[in-house]
């Protein structure tokens, strides 16, 4: 397959779950009848039926290993993941440890066919799973942060100090923070703020992050990426919002549709 820079739907993936997309191409089924839709549509049940086995297999694998594990809190850590993956990305997550899974399981599994997809807005995509647990006394922002800070961590897993032969030193796991969305709404939460304490902290440079700034975005937000932008590294860059809807517009996409712009 060839790869391709793509941001896939993956609000489509939180809100609705794997099975949920199956059910999807069961009723194109019923809709499109000739040879060439019907092949095609069952290859993709057959890429989505593939997802869910992977991350059962994984969840299974997880369960054994933690039964030879003597430290306590990394046998219930493992416990965890292994209860996650029995239900997403198959279902839609009821929480932001889930809603994390299931994004960061569905890049890879893409990664893994041959894609290069970027994550696109990982805020707009988290933020309200962190806020709904926060107001309901499930999860603190220290317990969010850690758990945040994994993901940025596993993306990293590739790096091992040999020579590629290549500058690039990233898996265009593109990542945008910040901005309006469709209905030109302001999406900055606590995910934005946790992404940009996790990169000034860890300074990891695998997840190319881009914020979206504005005429509107409020002071807190600039300040913010200032001060992480001064640490250097490339790690930040920002965009013209404005600017770039607006060129999105006149080239021929809706507003809304360009709203929902992200990078790789």
């Amino acid at each position: 397959m060839e790869s391709q820079h793509a941001t896939a739907d993956y609000s489509k993936i939180l809100s609705m779950g794997i099975r949920g997309i199956i059910s999807e191409i069961d009723s194109s089924l019923e809709l499109h009848n000739t040879h060439e839709e019907v092949e095609f549509l069952l290859a993709l049940k057959r890429v989505a039926n593939a997802l869910i086995d992977w991350a059962h297999k994984c969840s299974k694998r997880a369960l054994e290993f933690s039964a030879g594990v003597q430290n306590e809190e990394y046998k219930n850590n493992l416990k965890r993941l292994s209860d996650a993956l029995m239900k997403v990305p198959e279902h839609a997550p009821e929480s932001f440890y889930e809603a994390v899974q299931s994004l960061w399981f569905t890049f890879a599994f893409v990664r893994l066919c041959g894609n290069w997809p970027g994550i696109g807005r990982i805020d707009y995509l988290l933020g309200e799973y962190l806020e709904k647990d926060l107001s309901d006394g499930k999860i603190t922002l220290d317990e969010a942060r850690e758990i945040l800070a994994h993901f940025f961590i596993k993306g990293c897993e590739w790096v091992c100090g040999g020579d590629y032969g290549s500058g690039d030193a990233q898996h265009y796991q593109n990542i945008v923070l910040a901005g309006v969305d469709e209905e030109g709404k302001e999406v900055t939460n606590s995910v934005t703020y946790l992404v940009l304490d996790i990169l000034e902290e860890l300074g990891i440079s695998d997840f190319p992050t881009t914020v979206r700034l504005s005429q509107k975005s409020d002071r807190k937000l600039l300040e913010r990426v200032a001060q992480v932008i001064r640490l250097g590294g490339g790690v930040i860059a920002v965009y013209n919002e404005d600017l770039i809807i607006n060129s999105l517009v006149t080239y021929g996409y809706g507003l809304k549709e360009a709203r929902k712009l992200a990078n790789d």
